[in-house]
């Protein structure tokens, strides 16, 4: 018998009323009269328990539908199986450039077969396969294995080289597509194998001097060898060598003038190569140097290192100090074309003892190979103490110093000269590398003299960029304003002004042209404009033209717009003013130094107009 609770509260007695409605639907008398829950007869409890275990059985076949179907969708769609199993077999850790053996096993564990496995391997860039068993079926690296019985298995075998930089981590991947027999919809399952690469078949020894002099002549040698079974294609070798080590020979040849840079097309099996390389550190070198050497092989356009090998060389300081300061500076810097480089040569005696015999001499030459951008003609060289030899190097002998060649113990000998850049700057000839050597009597070395040369300046141009802006009535005779010329009292006159930059040295980026308008000065519009866009700002009043990147393959760009002006009584007798001053901003791509160029007011008296010269006062 059912027995009611109830609990004096409001929200109780709502649910059992509701509860009560319920009980009445299912227990209900024939007659709709109130059933009696006190007088319950046994066969409507009899009722009530076939309900309760058809609701029950009901609920049941529902989760266990629902379950079955999360099982199915989860499977399919997360690529989940107990039926197939794949691995990878082979060594977890590997030498760059040797062979080895990978395994791709697959098995079926289930009790159904099934059909069109198809087995993909993600393989690195620096994995070559050397022999596949069997061969791929499809698109590189897809093997087409189709029906697998249950129980059954098999495996596919590759052999390949690994060239990855060393160290580094890779990873082989198989993924593996099928479709059991008793379902419509593909299964997908992952195998990932995962390789260190910590050596390399490729060594490199590094050998050098331990201690040296400034402008003593060093050596560093490198011994270079495959430790492989298989040949190694496209080897370089390369060397680092601090902004103070002037190379002057190698043996073989570099790959590029001045770069430390040496190719092996191919290094067989256990061949062994030697590099030498040799040079002098600069006057001001001191303390301990590294000299940074590396091997590695070519992948397309990538370096891949394969080993390295530094050797140390401790500078003693020289009795004998030099440096070059050119505007101010001993570092790289920027400067414009047309702009002029003041130099200073210091040279500097540290020791105890008088030197003599001294020579100096500048030389400028460009990294690209064309000839230096300086105007030799207008140069000052050192108020005419100097001459320029057949190569343009400046020579200084001691009859043109201040002391005839010869600084006391503690002095110093300064030479100030400057020289002109060019306007006109080839490409190539943007970054002048200058160098000073000096030569001085010294008893210590066998033949009497010793030699030093000062660490690189590079001088590096910007572009020559040239912003420009004019107002016209008339271009080349035909009419591109309209109204009243010369301008008159109450009547509109409309002038086209054109903004144009020249640029060809190299790429400039965030170029940005601006100007304010005047009050009194109507814009009314763009009319063209070849590169960018140009923009107008009521409430500023500011015009800008804004381009991305301009690049030197468009040389010369322009835009053009129109401004009205309609003067009053009191501009009579004067020129309007257009628009104010212009400038110029942008980022040379190469130097990465900022530009900026202005450009001065623009009146209505229109100085590049011939046609309409002596038009440009206002009048009544």
């Amino acid at each position: 018998m059912f027995r009611r609770k109830y609990v004096a509260s409001k929200p109780t007695r709502k649910i059992d009323a509701t509860l009560d409605k319920d009980l009445e639907v299912i227990y209900g008398s024939a007659d709709g009269e109130p059933t009696d829950f006190t007088k319950l007869e046994m066969g409507k409890k009899k009722s009530s328990r076939k309900m309760l275990l058809w609701l029950a059985l009901t609920a049941a076949i529902v989760t266990g539908a629902a379950y079955g179907g999360y099982v199915i969708f989860e499977r399919v769609v997360n690529g989940t199986s107990e039926t197939l199993v794949i691995s990878i077999d082979g060594p977890s850790e590997v030498k760059s450039g040797e062979e080895v053996q990978f395994d791709v096993l697959y098995q079926n564990k289930g009790t159904v077969p099934f059909a069109n496995l198809e087995m993909k391997l993600n393989i690195p860039e620096g994995f070559t396969i050397t022999k596949a068993e069997p061969v791929a079926t499809s698109s590189p690296n897809v093997w087409i294995i189709g029906s697998v019985t249950p129980g059954s298995d098999g495996l596919i075998r590759l052999k390949g080289i690994w060239l990855e930089p060393v160290p580094s981590g890779q990873t082989l991947q198989a993924l593996a597509t099928y479709r059991p027999a008793n379902f419509s919809a593909d299964f997908q399952d992952i195998a990932t194998k995962t390789i260190t690469i910590n050596t390399s078949v490729l060594t490199l020894k590094g050998e050098g001097q331990a201690t040296a002099v400034p402008g003593d002549d060093v050596v560093y040698t490198y011994t270079v060898k495959n430790d492989g079974k298989l040949p190694i294609n496209d080897v370089r070798v390369r060397v680092t060598v601090p902004t103070s080590f002037l190379v002057n020979a190698s043996d073989p040849d570099t790959l590029q003038e001045g770069t430390p840079e040496w190719q092996i097309d191919t290094l067989a099996p256990d061949e062994e190569r030697t590099i030498t390389l040799s040079g002098a550190f600069a006057a001001d070198a001191t303390g301990l140097q590294t000299i940074q050497g590396s091997i590695g092989v070519m992948r397309e356009e990538s370096y891949v290192e394969q080993a390295v090998a530094d050797t140390q060389t401790d500078v003693i300081g020289g009795g004998l100090t030099l440096r070059l300061i050119v505007n101010g500076s001993t570092e790289t810097q920027t400067v414009d074309p047309g702009s002029s480089l003041r130099l200073s040569i210091d040279v500097i005696n540290g020791s105890e003892q008088a030197v003599s015999g001294l020579n100096v001499i500048f030389n400028a030459t460009t990294a690209g190979g064309p000839g230096v951008p300086i105007d030799w003609q207008e140069a000052d060289i050192a108020g005419g103490k100097a001459y320029l030899n057949e190569s343009n190097e400046v020579v200084w002998k001691g009859s043109a110093l201040s002391g005839n060649g010869k600084i006391a113990p503690g002095e110093r000998e300064t030479i100030d000269f400057s020289l002109p850049i060019e306007a006109t700057v080839e490409a190539g000839a943007d970054d002048i590398i200058l160098t000073v050597q000096t030569s001085v009597t010294d008893a210590s070395n066998a033949d009497g003299v010793r030699s030093l040369t000062s660490t690189p300046l590079h001088i590096l141009i910007n572009s020559d960029a040239v912003f420009s802006a004019v107002a016209l009535y008339y271009d080349d005779g035909t009419p591109v304003g309209s109204g009243s010329l010369p301008p008159a009292v109450g009547q509109t006159t409309r002038y086209r002004v054109y903004w144009s930059i020249d640029n060809s040295l190299h790429a400039l980026d965030d170029v940005t042209v601006s100007a304010t308008i005047p009050p009194g000065v109507s814009y009314v519009g763009v009319v063209e404009t070849d590169i960018g866009i140009l923009s107008f700002d009521s409430v500023t009043r500011t015009l800008s033209w804004s381009i991305d990147r301009l690049p030197i393959s468009a040389s010369h760009v322009a835009t053009s717009f129109d401004l009205s002006v309609t003067p009053t009584s009191a501009d009579v007798g004067t020129f309007i003013k257009l628009s104010n001053e212009a400038t110029l901003v942008g980022t040379d791509s190469k130097t990465q130094s900022r530009l900026s160029q202005s450009w001065e007011v623009i009146t209505t008296e229109l100085p590049d107009d011939a046609l309409a010269a002596g038009k440009g006062a206002v009048v009544e």
